[in-house]
């Protein structure tokens, strides 16, 4: 680095910016609690499950009652049963 570039360069920060402490608004006379707005009966009732996606796993099974299927099924569930067991 030149001795032009390194003097217009900024100073470096030596100090950190003094912060005033984080204070707690007070309410005034009314609970500070609050409560979750209700949803509607109609939302509720014609919300509809998102759609998943659909997976062609015939490129790795030949049949859904593939031996293979079964095989990994079971792999995969003693997998999760170290998993607990090890993480528990």
């Amino acid at each position: 680095m030149s001795k032009s570039a390194m003097s217009k360069s900024a100073p470096a920060r030596t100090t950190k910016a003094a912060r005033k402490p984080v204070v707690a608004k007070k309410t005034a006379g009314k609970a500070a609690t609050r409560t979750a707005p209700k949803a509607s009966p109609k939302a509720t009732a014609k919300a509809k499950p998102a759609k998943l996606p659909e997976w062609n796993l015939a490129d790795l099974y030949s049949a859904i009652d593939a031996l293979e299927i079964t095989r990994d099924l079971d792999r995969i569930d003693a997998d999760c049963v170290a998993f607990e067991a090890d993480f528990k």
